[in-house]
């Protein structure tokens, strides 16, 4: 799509531009001025930030990485996860002044569209936003997170171990009035169910993961170190399902995973014989968690395995 183009309906845009440096906004809002950009919104710190996600919604946000009192990646990914705000699949581009490889890395991780390293032109900020207009990425939705595929060559001979998911872009819906606006918000809140509970079915898949790696790590007979490190990991993720449950179609699992925790609560310092039995414990709950995610179960039949498991079993 041409400048030109964008320029004929920018004015219905709602930009949030989320930038620390006063030199770095007047630049960056006097482009999306110069490209017909007009409603746009600018705040300099992040704690200002969620209250500005919801009246109105972005349709795009341009967020600094970096800020006095740290970076946005956190905040970014919480967006994507519906942890705050109405919308997780706002067009987002990142701005950062460290291009280093490892803060890179971190930035992508959040499910940001793009990352632009300064300083940069009016015409890459444009590039940028022509291709989440006429060109966005398919979403994935994992685990932990949910954003752009980026994987090398995914439309290769393991496309389909990961589904991919063409997510709502009210920026271009607005630039290209593709979208009538009446039904932009059904649309919004349709994938946002629809990714929701994908992504809890994702995650009883990584519990399942995790308790067999944690069974492996303690082999011995003792917790060590690795094994302490994935029941970490294994309660943040039973934690983070409870969480999200509520008013789901999975919300009868919410009992399991309260059972889990209670279990990988008694795992680290047990040993021997009880360290045997809790580890069962946590292979039959993983199951009964597993069986709860799958929609052709019904609810009891996950609870009758939850049911079945007794200290002496």
């Amino acid at each position: 799509m041409e400048t030109s183009d964008i320029m004929d309906n920018a004015e219905s845009v709602n930009v949030l531009l989320v930038v620390p440096e006063t030199g770095m906004s007047s630049n960056v809002s006097a482009i999306l001025r110069n490209c017909g950009f007009v409603n746009i919104t600018i705040i300099k710190s992040l704690d200002k930030l969620e209250k500005h996600l919801d009246i109105p919604v972005p349709d795009i946000i341009i967020c600094s990485a970096e800020f006095p009192q740290g970076d946005s990646c956190d905040l970014i990914k919480n967006l994507r996860l519906s942890d705050i705000g109405k919308n997780p699949f706002i067009p987002i581009i990142t701005i950062t002044a460290d291009p280093s490889k490892e803060f890179v890395q971190k930035i992508i991780s959040t499910g940001t569209d793009a990352l632009m390293a300064v300083p940069f032109s009016a015409q890459q900020l444009m590039d940028r936003i022509n291709g989440i207009i006429g060109n966005r990425k398919q979403f994935v939705a994992t685990s932990d997170y949910l954003g752009p595929d980026r994987r090398p060559n995914s439309r290769g001979k393991n496309d389909m171990k990961i589904t991919k998911f063409d997510v709502p872009n009210t920026l271009r819906d607005k630039i290209t009035g593709e979208e009538p606006p009446e039904r932009v918000g059904k649309t919004i809140r349709t994938m946002m169910d629809e990714m929701l509970l994908f992504r809890l079915d994702r995650q009883s898949d990584q519990i399942i993961y995790l308790v067999g790696k944690i069974k492996h790590s303690c082999e011995m007979g003792e917790v060590d170190p690795h094994a302490r490190s994935l029941i970490e990991s294994l309660q943040d993720v039973a934690r983070d399902v409870i969480i999200h449950m509520e008013g789901t179609a999975y919300e009868h699992v919410s009992g399991l995973c309260e059972s889990l925790l209670q279990v990988i609560h008694d795992i680290p310092e047990s040993s021997g014989e009880a360290l045997r039995k809790n580890l069962k414990l946590l292979s039959q709950l993983s199951l009964a968690i597993q069986v709860g995610f799958t929609s052709t179960q019904s609810a009891e039949a996950a609870l009758q395995i939850s049911d079945t498991i007794g200290h002496g079993n």
